[in-house]
């Protein structure tokens, strides 16, 4: 059951007539509307966190690799740079993997990741 199909439910027994039935059941539709709306909630917040941790690691990477190319910073400082930016990407791929509810979502991703693989294989 979706947060449309609750609210639904929900709009229709409170329109209908007062019976313990009926509370009881408003009741745990009440239960389910909060608690997937924290879901939901929690899952905007992870996600964007983990899209606000990429830039900052990006723009040090990329500052480092302009300190490399005027001999101020050493090749391993750019290549663990890099390495931070990529763990970021990953870490958000992961995070908006994790949140998926349908299979088809996860296709999508999945489909992204394979033409990515493809586009830059040895």
């Amino acid at each position: 059951m979706d947060l449309v199909a609750i609210e639904e439910a929900i709009e229709a027994l409170e329109n209908d007539v007062t019976t313990v039935d009926n509370v009881s059941e408003l009741a745990s539709l009440y239960i389910c509307r909060e608690n997937m709306k924290a879901g939901l909630k929690t899952m905007i917040d992870g996600v964007k966190q983990e899209y606000d941790d990429i830039l900052p690691y990006y723009i040090k990477y990329r500052d480092t690799k302009r300190r490399y190319q005027t001999n101020e910073a050493i090749d391993s400082e750019v290549i663990q740079g890099i390495k931070d930016v990529c763990r970021e990407l990953r870490e958000f791929i992961d995070m908006l993997y994790q949140h998926t509810d349908m299979n088809k979502e996860r296709l999508c991703i999945k489909e992204m990741i394979k033409i990515l693989s493809q586009k830059y294989k040895d």
